[in-house]
């Protein structure tokens, strides 16, 4: 594994070319929080986990930012999130799919199209408007999303199913 794909992989922020102080201490920073956290962070959002949830269980104490980001690349790492979606991929946006789209439409869309060919737009509006009809978990799991970048994409996941029929 090469030295970019080993950065990418564990959250590592590379250290610049110039080399100054500052990179140096990001990147051992970065290898602190992997080694003392990061596998943790995973195992625990594969177990269905949110970021407060994982906040807690921590031995070390990691910053709840640093958590997010851990979080955020690991579910994209899975495929459970992309900037990108496949061309031919249905598109739901967040609050539409939960406030305006019945559970038997849903599932009929899951039967027809596969739940892997189903993406959910998760954008900052949308997470808001659907905030107050969620429970804490489901609330806190799309608010540990980091939605910063304009907009994720959440494959219709079994979760993501039960999220939306709840509201």
């Amino acid at each position: 594994m090469g030295k970019e794909n080993y950065y990418e992989k564990y959250g590592i922020t590379p250290p610049s070319d110039t080399g100054n102080k500052d990179s140096f201490s990001a990147a051992l920073s970065d290898f602190t929080h992997d080694v003392a956290s990061g596998d943790a962070i995973r195992h625990l959002a594969d177990h269905g986990y949110t970021v407060s949830q994982i906040a807690k269980r921590l031995d070390y104490p990691t910053p709840r930012e640093r958590i997010i980001k851990t979080f955020t690349r690991y579910l994209t790492d899975k495929g459970i999130l992309t900037s990108h979606p496949p061309e031919d991929a249905i598109i739901l946006e967040l609050d539409k799919a939960a406030l305006e789209l019945p559970s038997e439409k849903l599932e009929q869309l899951i039967r027809l199209h596969g739940s892997e060919n189903i993406y959910v737009r998760l954008t900052t509006p949308a997470t808001k408007k659907v905030t107050g009809y969620l429970n804490t978990d489901d609330e806190d799991y799309l608010a540990s999303i980091n939605t910063a970048q304009g907009g994720l994409f959440h494959i219709l996941n079994e979760r993501l199913v039960k999220l939306l029929s709840s509201i």
